[in-house]
């Protein structure tokens, strides 16, 4: 699903006055361009985190806030620690799922969640 959509997601040149390009449902945002080595999609998708936890797979149910070719930010009643690995799994009838390495956490004030920046170890 992510890989799918990522690659409908048309190219253009983003210009510094306007960084967000309407494509439909989705946003190509490129927030910080100095900084990217590759474009944001802002779209919400429903996925599921795979990790292990004393032995056991634990399942997060989290949403996409953006995602590139190269990693994720995602939203979710969760905590990892940076360096953690973990499974990406997009949609509940996908089979689609990346391994990913923790990159950063962040609680998310009076929310009671935590958006947590992914890094895919296999690239879209």
């Amino acid at each position: 699903m992510l890989k799918t959509l990522w690659h409908h997601v048309p190219r253009v040149e983003v210009s510094p006055v306007d960084r967000e390009v309407a494509a439909g449902t989705t946003t190509l945002v490129d927030d910080q361009p100095a900084r990217r080595r590759s474009a944001r999609i802002h779209v919400r998708i429903p996925i599921e985190i795979v990790a292990q936890s004393e032995g056991a797979e634990v399942s997060y149910k989290a949403t996409t806030v953006d995602f590139s070719p190269l990693g994720a930010r995602i939203r979710g009643s969760m905590a990892f620690l940076s360096g953690g690995r973990v499974k990406l799994v997009a949609g509940q009838e996908s089979s689609e799922s990346w391994p990913c390495r923790v990159a950063w956490m962040a609680a998310i004030e009076n929310a009671g969640n935590s958006e947590v920046g992914l890094e895919f170890l296999r690239h879209l």
